[in-house]
């Protein structure tokens, strides 16, 4: 399981975050950017790897979430969810 937001607000962040550690708790092997958060990356490419590899997918879709994937923010902005505009 693939785990998508966006990183809207610490204490946002921090509700995903727990929601991953009680699922690897819980035996689930849920991957989250957290994972790969100290190496700099193309954050759009590795969502969409990380969704291509999921066998399920987890979107966490507040109203940002919603705007970036729609690509309606701006570059650079975020990092757990990307779109493509158009």
């Amino acid at each position: 399981m693939f785990i998508s937001y966006a990183h809207e607000s610490a204490g946002h962040v921090a509700v995903v975050r727990d929601l991953w550690v009680f699922l690897r708790r819980h035996g689930v092997d849920a991957r989250l950017d957290w994972e790969a958060e100290g190496q700099r990356r193309d954050w759009a490419l590795w969502t969409a790897d990380e969704v291509r590899a999921a066998e399920v997918v987890l979107c966490v879709a507040s109203a940002e979430y919603k705007r970036r994937a729609e690509g309606r923010s701006g570059p650079g902005v975020g990092r757990g969810c990307s779109g493509r505009p158009g």
